[in-house]
């Protein structure tokens, strides 16, 4: 029974360190590495000019680093990470045309609401637990 109750948390702990879709987990990446990939990403996704990226990528490493900073007090600092949000939009804005700054606001709404989504699922999925 013990046996049995500890390789059901091994399989448990090591099911949680994953990420869905095989996703690195973002938390064991540097901030280097998580403004990089975002970046690359960005030019990818977008279609973005490769010149773009000296202009993105301090505007993510800035980001990253502000937020990681936020969330590493208890509780997390919100206000911080609003004003790191704010001042991130703020630096694409001034770095892509306006074209292209839509784009990235279509793709933060439509991510935005496929979290809201998820998050309706997930309560609509608790309440027939509940039933």
């Amino acid at each position: 029974m013990i046996v049995v109750a500890l390789l059901i948390s091994a399989i448990t702990i090591k099911a949680q360190g994953k990420r869905s879709g095989g996703r690195e987990n973002h938390a064991n990446m540097s901030v280097e590495e998580m403004a990089k990939k975002r970046t690359d990403g960005m030019i990818k996704r977008f279609g973005f000019p490769q010149d773009l990226y000296a202009k993105l990528y301090p505007i993510n490493v800035e980001r990253t680093t502000a937020v990681r900073k936020a969330k590493a007090v208890e509780p997390a600092d919100r206000a911080a990470m609003k004003a790191a949000n704010e001042n991130y939009k703020a630096g694409l804005q001034k770095v892509l045309t306006p074209a292209q700054f839509q784009q990235v606001k279509e793709a933060w709404a439509e991510a935005k609401a496929k979290h809201k989504d998820a998050k309706g699922d997930k309560a609509k999925h608790q309440n027939e637990l509940e039933d």
